[in-house]
């Protein structure tokens, strides 16, 4: 049983909201609620930071699919979890995403949550009306992250116009600024990711050394996001 969704997006891609979303689940969890994250993009990343094989098949109960555990020990689902690994670039119908999260999320065996985030990407807001009428009322609230750079941008002001117009947006939240890398080669996209990079950090690592950077924005987020109970 899932109790509430809520939908995390950003005004651009590239501001750390993958990132963002695993941690607040983790932060949610801690405060002593059952926690289960869905990233929804169809170019997916999360299982990356979960560390998890992705050559490995998903298990199987007479439940449904049992998704695998976080490092921070809540269940999570991803596209890239269902998809053939071989590096190949993959054209998808709307309709097509629509009913590949739908399956991905009612075939599988959640247990009792009582929230749900979905990490969704900008490009796949138009859904928000159709999995409103699919959660029913469990979905209704969003949070939105601004990159700090362009906050004042017409693109910026649309989408935090057109998520208040079709959820209610709990949570404005900048994008951290991102620093300088000493090395110029490499482009850095994650926020902070400058504080614990090195060439021995491995991608799933970044989350636990980044958890520290978050605590005050994650605290503040799930306090709000656990007010809708």
């Amino acid at each position: 049983m899932i109790r509430k969704v809520i939908i995390i997006t950003s005004d651009k891609n590239g501001c750390g909201q993958t990132l963002f979303s695993l941690l607040l689940a983790s932060k949610i969890k801690q405060k002593g609620y059952k926690t289960a994250l869905v990233e929804t993009s169809m170019t997916p990343y999360l299982p990356y930071y979960m560390g998890y094989n992705t050559a490995q098949p998903l298990d199987i109960v007479p439940g449904g699919i049992l998704p695998p555990m976080s490092q921070f020990a809540y269940p999570y689902l991803s596209p890239l979890l269902f998809m053939n690994q071989n590096n190949r670039p993959v054209f998808w119908e709307k309709e097509d995403v629509v009913k590949f999260i739908k399956k991905m999320i009612i075939n599988t065996n959640w247990g009792d949550v009582d929230i749900l985030l979905l990490d969704m990407p900008l490009c796949q807001l138009e859904m928000i009306k159709v999995l409103k009428v699919f959660f029913s009322d469990k979905l209704s609230q969003s949070l939105l992250l601004i990159d700090s750079k362009t906050k004042e941008s017409e693109q910026a002001k649309t989408y935090l116009h057109y998520m208040k117009e079709s959820t209610t947006l709990l949570k404005v939240i900048q994008s951290p600024l991102r620093t300088k890398s000493k090395n110029t080669d490499k482009k850095i996209v994650l926020p902070f990711i400058d504080e614990v990079w090195d060439e021995k950090t491995t991608v799933s690592q970044i989350p636990s050394l980044l958890i520290d950077s978050y605590e005050d924005p994650l605290e503040e987020v799930a306090k709000v996001c656990l007010s809708i109970f």
